[in-house]
Formats: structure tokens, sequence, C-alpha cells
């Protein structure tokens, strides 16, 4: 019995969905442009085997890795470990073997992609990228991919069409707090830990037109939800968060309760571990099912992170209203498991560790 005609305008998305997955795999096996591949399989044995021969050294000199230096040196499993800036490596100031950063700089500045070309051509040189919008900005992307010996992608998914310019994807490193050092929201928060916070519903975003579903969500919820602080940022708009000092963006999260978090993708943003380090509880759309892999369920039923139906106001609406009476059951106590429990498991420090034990896990499996 056959199946039943698809309408006429999912089955030209189900067409166009299949006809780009199946040309991105005759790419990544060599079936079009097999000479490329090869390339891209041969760059990739040598990026190893440089990384198993820097770290045989024991002696190595990093750039990034944010951990102590003799906690670096442990992860790697070498006897010494210096640290230089990222701007100095940057301007040629200073040069490194191992370089352990996001990739960020890269799209904003550059002399970041200059210099990492530069270091590229360096026999004793190795780069290890974490890579944060991989599920967009595919161009850009596949360009710094080229360059980097080895890719962290901080999502687990659409990060396949990568390995057309770098076949050492590894483990995936999801996002984490990425605003703040650790010292800094230690401080404020406990200099806060008992001031009030306010009930409105909490969230900043940037202004992506192109995301049409949530920019009209994002819309919605501050003309449907009395008192909402969730918005986003159009151009021109003056005196937003973005002008705040680093520290006083950390207030302004710690004087709300819930804060929303609106899908893009179906990626898992730092938004999240912003929110449970400032103490929030986070109301997280279904749609970003891959939550679980990051934040187990139990925990999300502890802390709490609650869900909505994607897009959904009616959904929405009734997570705030169970968050804001969670809170208020706990007050500064639940806050403060919340931020203990953000800054044990979602710190850049535990993401660099992650990203030094896999390199370690490669040059060994490489020597």
């Amino acid at each position: 019995m056959s199946a039943a005609p698809l309408p006429a305008d999912q089955a030209a998305v189900f067409a166009e969905v299949d006809a780009g997955q199946a040309r991105l795999s005759d790419i990544l096996q060599g079936a079009v442009a097999g000479g490329h591949m090869d390339a891209v399989l041969l760059r990739a044995r040598n990026s190893r085997e440089r990384l198993a021969g820097i770290l045989a050294r024991g002696v190595v000199t990093i750039c990034g890795g944010v951990l102590p230096r003799a906690q670096i040196a442990a992860e790697l499993g070498v006897a010494r470990v210096s640290i230089i800036s990222f701007d100095d490596w940057v301007a040629g100031r200073a040069r490194c073997d191992l370089l352990l950063v996001n990739h960020h700089a890269f799209f904003q500045r550059a002399e970041c992609m200059g210099a990492l070309a530069r270091a590229a051509a360096e026999p004793g040189f190795v780069s290890a990228i974490q890579f944060r919008d991989h599920h967009h900005l595919y161009r850009r992307n596949l360009e710094l991919a080229a360059l980097a010996d080895f890719v962290f992608p901080g999502h687990p998914y659409k990060h396949e069409y990568l390995r057309a310019a770098n076949m050492n994807i590894l483990a995936v490193i999801p996002m984490c707090v990425g605003q703040w050092p650790d010292a800094m929201m230690v401080r404020l928060f406990r200099e806060n830990a008992e001031a009030n916070r306010s009930d409105a519903l909490y969230g900043g975003y940037g202004f992506y037109p192109r995301y049409r579903a949530r920019t009209a969500f994002i819309d919605v919820i501050g003309r449907d939800i009395p008192g909402s602080r969730v918005v986003q940022w159009r151009p021109g708009m003056e005196g937003s968060y973005l002008s705040l000092s680093q520290e006083d963006r950390f207030r302004d999260w710690l004087g709300h309760k819930v804060s929303a978090v609106v899908n893009t993708d179906f990626c898992i943003p730092n938004r999240i571990f912003d929110a449970l380090a400032a103490g929030q509880i986070p109301l997280v759309p279904h749609g970003l099912s891959h939550l679980e892999t990051v934040i187990p369920a139990e925990h999300q039923r502890d802390l709490p992170v609650l869900r909505y139906s994607d897009f959904d106001i009616a959904s929405l609406r009734d997570a705030y209203a169970r968050a804001l009476a969670a809170y208020d059951r706990e007050g500064a106590a639940g806050a403060a498991r919340r931020h203990g429990y953000a800054l044990r498991f979602h710190t850049l420090a535990d993401r660099a560790q992650r990203m030094l034990r896999e390199l370690r896990r490669v040059a060994d499996q490489a020597g």
C-alpha cells in the first residue's frame, strides 16, 4: 500500500532537504571533489601527529586555556606550561605551541584570522578552537575550520558539514557561563544575596530579523506579559544592556527571578547558564531537546529549569507563573543552589578542562 502523497509545499521542502543532505554526504565521502577530501584527510593526520610531538616534548607554551598552569600541565600530561596572552599572540609579540580558544575573536577581528593563517604554517604549532555559531554562518565557519587543526563543536547538531574543511571534529563542548569571571560572579552574588528581585520576566536579545518566528515571539512577550523586560535590541536603541559595564550586566541579571530563553535555532545558549549563575529560574522551550545531555533531567527538576512549548505565549505565561511561585517558595536559598550549580559544572574552566583532556586523548592515540 503506497503512502498518501505529501502536500505540495511539504514535498518541496522535503525534496530540498534531501538533496542538500545527499550532496553533503557525497562531498564528505569524496564522491565529488575527491582530491579536496584527500587533502583534508592528510592535513588532519598531520595535525594529530604535530599535537603528539608537541606534548611529547614535555614543555608547552599555550595561548588560552583559562586554567592555572599546573592544572593545564596535569591535563596535558606535560612537565611545564607557559601561558601567553591572546593579544600578544595576534600581534606577533609572542608565539605558542598550542592555541586553545573559542571562535568569537576570529569573526570579530580580521587580524585574528591573519595571525592564525601565519601560525598554521609553522611546523610546531597546533590550534584547537571551540566553535559556537556553527549552526549558522556556515561559510565563515568553514573558512575558520580550514585553518584550525582541531574543532570542538559547541552544539550536538549541524557540525557534520565542517568535515568538508577539517576531519578533526572532536567532542562537543557545550555552552556555559561566558560573560563573567568566576571570582566576579561569586563576589557580586554574595553582595546581592539578600537584595530584593523583580518579578518582571527577564531577557535581552540581539535583533536577528532573519529568524522571523523568534523575532515575532519576543515582540509578543513584550506586548502580552505585563511588565516584561524581554526585549530585542534593534539598531539605534540607547541605554540598553549592551552599554553596561561587565559588573553591572551581572547585577542586572541578579535583579530578576525568572528569565525566558527564546530559541534562534535548536542550540543550547549561554543564557541558560547565565540565568542559573545569577540564581534565576530559566524558562526553556521544549525544542531544545539536547538540553538533557548537558543538564540532566533530574537536575532540571531540582534546580528547577522549567520548559514551555516553542513560540506559545500561553505555555510561556504558565511556566512563568510556576517559576515565580517556585522562586518565592525557596527565595535566597534556591537562588544560591542554582548559582552554585552553574559555577560547579558550567563555567569556562570546566569547558577548558574538557578540551584539554580530549586533546591529550587524541595525542595518546596518535603517538
